[in-house]
């Protein structure tokens, strides 16, 4: 296809909508298909009238959606022959198409046997590149062992190939005895990072699906630089906010866990090396030691609070909450646990009453962009069984922090944008499980992460790269300790 060198950002912008419109031409076509099928019996002659409009609507939007398809191609990051027969594939649809609804217009103007086999033939052969294409776009998107990851055991021997299970993450039995990129690390990529970073989707110019593509680098070169977590791109990219562009995985997937960041900047610091280097032979922090038994069978740690007993919440108070400008979601399909967040354009709550009978169950809020007050956060002290708290541009202060320290289960603290000090962080030691902590934008100095480090060495503290460099001259940083 004809290549751009610097497209312009509104033909990048067009070209997401590919994904979006894409799956209209193949309802469309396949509907005709099957109409055009079946109209064939005499019970069901009569749908054969709607045949040339279901396929005029297939026909136009497979060429709208070929051209989005280009336009995102534009941006780059895909394997060349998959993205061309992708590509050629979808012209080719589109072309069939158009093809067949001209021909089928012909036909029912002036019918003759000849135009009905060539019309057969080219609405058949329409069929056949569009399974072509989608196969090749869910290639690209997912990596090309998608469709057989999942393929049953039993029908293995009918195929004689491999159906890439080797990549789920293994339970490891013997742990000193694990080789740390192979056994640890490698699945780790396997499961959050290889639907973007694989042979036929390189974003950023990236593989992750072995240790060489890693070594090669991506765009900016190198993306691990041994013994520097905190220097190293990648890991510089996981610790992003999820609002952040650039953050990874991208906002939508799922985050990596605590315990697989830590593996990660562990490994890093370790020196990052590829084959050879067992789990017994690299020092362990008491930290690492508790991210690494998340890889051994029955061992692995939970909050507290996911094991207790909770009653789902009452139908009337989830109303209640939600006529008071809450949006309520339960935490996983069955489960009594919710996570709340603040409407898109609701009044900014002036308490959480309405939150208040929804104590026991609720274990994430957000309050990400709504202004607190101390009373305001003096509620959320109440809320005991919070595992996540987003505070970021609310405007918290010192005296809000004071309150937090009652949420002895919390995990994870966004504090990004808010005037918070030194003093007010070094409350946030009291806090038992606290696991993770956002300071960006905050009025924290290098020297009160270095003293909270001391106190919280297990703590991940993500501060970002402007006063970085200062706490790592003062203190080793959670990984670099490690």
């Amino acid at each position: 296809m004809f290549e751009v060198a610097d497209p312009p950002e509104i033909v990048l912008f067009f070209g997401r909508f590919h994904p979006l419109l894409v799956h209209l031409p193949i309802g469309f076509l396949l509907i005709a298909f099957l109409l055009e099928l079946f109209s064939r019996f005499q019970r069901y002659q009569s749908i054969r009238h709607a045949v040339s409009f279901v396929l005029f609507l297939g026909a136009w939007s497979s060429i709208l959606a070929a051209g989005l398809g280009y336009f995102l191609s534009l941006g780059g990051g895909y394997d060349e022959d998959a993205l061309a027969l992708h590509q050629w594939m979808g012209i080719g649809t589109a072309i069939a198409a158009l093809g067949a609804l001209l021909l089928k217009t012909r036909l029912n103007n002036q019918a003759s046997r000849l135009k009905e086999r060539i019309y057969v033939l080219t609405l058949s052969l329409t069929v056949v590149l569009m399974m072509g294409a989608g196969h090749y776009g869910g290639s690209l998107t997912h990596g090309s062992d998608y469709l057989t990851t999942y393929f049953p055991t039993s029908l293995e021997s009918f195929t004689g190939g491999s159906t890439g299970k080797n990549k789920k993450v293994k339970v490891i039995t013997n742990l000193p005895e694990a080789v740390v990129y192979t056994d640890i690390i490698q699945p780790i990529f396997d499961s959050r990072c290889i639907s973007c970073h694989n042979p036929t989707k390189q974003k950023g110019d990236l593989r992750l699906e072995a240790f060489a593509g890693l070594q090669a680098g991506g765009k900016g070169g190198s993306v691990v630089e041994a013994g520097q977590a905190y220097r190293s791109e990648l890991y510089k990219r996981l610790l992003l906010p999820p609002e952040d562009e650039h953050a990874m995985p991208p906002k939508g997937k799922e985050p990596l866990t605590e315990s697989e960041l830590q593996l990660i900047a562990w490994w890093i610091n370790e020196g990052g090396a590829a084959a050879g280097k067992k789990v017994k032979e690299l020092a362990q922090t008491p930290s690492v030691k508790l991210a690494l038994a998340n890889y051994t069978a029955g061992n692995k740690w939970e909050n507290p609070v996911f094991a207790k007993k909770i009653a789902h919440a009452p139908e009337q108070v989830l109303q209640a909450a939600d006529r008071a400008g809450f949006l309520v979601m339960p935490l996983a399909k069955g489960q009594p646990f919710l996570q709340v967040q603040r409407k898109t354009g609701a009044p900014v709550p002036e308490d959480l009453s309405a939150l208040a009978p929804l104590a026991e169950q609720l274990v994430a809020l957000d309050l990400n962009g709504t202004p607190v007050s101390d009373s305001l956060l003096a509620a959320i002290g109440t809320f005991g069984n919070l595992t996540r708290l987003y505070l970021q541009n609310t405007q918290a202060t010192d005296a809000s922090i004071s309150q937090l320290v009652n949420l002895p289960n919390l995990e994870y603290l966004n504090l990004y944008g808010n005037p918070i000090t030194d003093k007010g962080i070094m409350l946030l030691a009291k806090i038992p499980h606290l696991q993770k902590l956002y300071l960006w934008k905050t009025k924290v100095t290098p020297a009160g992460v270095a003293a909270l480090q001391q106190k919280q060495q297990e703590l991940q503290i993500i501060i970002g790269n402007s006063i970085e460099t200062e706490v790592k001259d003062q203190q080793p940083s959670v990984a670099q300790s490690e």
